[in-house]
């Protein structure tokens, strides 16, 4: 699964958390379209310091028009800027809803 952030106005921590509220909103309507991307994110929210990501990588602290890309297969992410892999990551299994 790969998933496009939008870091023009906000910080990679702010997108993932406002993507996290949407999927929540999408798990609670029923469509079913969250659940992957729910997991992903609550992942990603409790166990990386996004803030140190940050500041190793200026795009993805926002106002950035570049392009950021964040890619998920089984238990690994990986965060791309502009078709450059900034960072990787394990994602700890989450607990169900």
């Amino acid at each position: 699964m790969n998933i496009r952030l939008d870091l023009s106005r906000h910080c990679i921590e702010t997108a993932l958390k406002r993507l996290h509220e949407q999927s929540v909103r999408s798990c609670l309507k029923g469509t079913g379209t969250g659940e992957e991307v729910l997991s992903v994110t609550r992942s990603l929210l409790e166990s990386v310091d996004l803030g140190r990501l940050r500041s190793r990588h200026p795009a993805l602290a926002g106002g950035s028009h570049d392009r950021v890309l964040l890619s998920v297969s089984s238990n690994h992410a990986a965060v791309w800027v502009e078709d450059q892999l900034v960072d990787t990551f394990r994602l700890e299994p989450s607990e169900e809803l």
